[in-house]
């Protein structure tokens, strides 16, 4: 395989602004698509585990983060916090696969949000999940 380089995403995406551990393990891009956010990134060598393929730690962060971001369009605009995150490996990816997170809100109470999300490098899933965010609003004068 050729060389690629983590910072060549797919037509369409974009850096995603991101602080502290997200910078830390990105870049991370972001493409919206009738009105659908994605998120993904490009395995690179510090992604990776001995196995040469991306590391669990990996996707299990970035699906938490990814799964999280349509709060956003509900209003809270603040950030949230993740009260439970479940995950199940179902797949590994290999050094320079672009992977892709997508996810649902399937229930709300209040501030907290359940949403079922997946991770997937083209047509193979390679995590699968659920969540609990807890959303959090900006106050006037923040």
């Amino acid at each position: 395989m050729s060389r690629v380089s983590h910072a060549s995403p797919p037509d369409g995406f974009q850096p995603a602004p991101g602080v502290g551990f997200e910078d830390l393990i990105g870049p991370l891009f972001r493409r919206e698509v009738d009105g659908i956010a994605r998120f993904g990134f490009r395995v690179a060598a510090g992604h990776v585990n001995g196995r040469n393929a991306v590391h669990g730690g990996m996707l299990v962060a970035f699906a938490d983060m990814a799964w999280g971001k349509p709060l956003a369009v509900h209003g809270y605009d603040a950030g949230w916090a993740t009260v439970r995150l479940t995950t199940d490996f179902i797949a590994p990816a290999p050094l320079g696969a672009w992977v892709e997170a997508s996810s649902a809100i399937i229930g709300r109470d209040g501030d907290l949000f359940t949403v079922r999300g997946e991770v997937h490098a083209g047509d193979q899933v390679l995590l699968t999940g659920s969540a609990i965010y807890k959303g959090f609003r900006r106050r006037p004068g923040d």
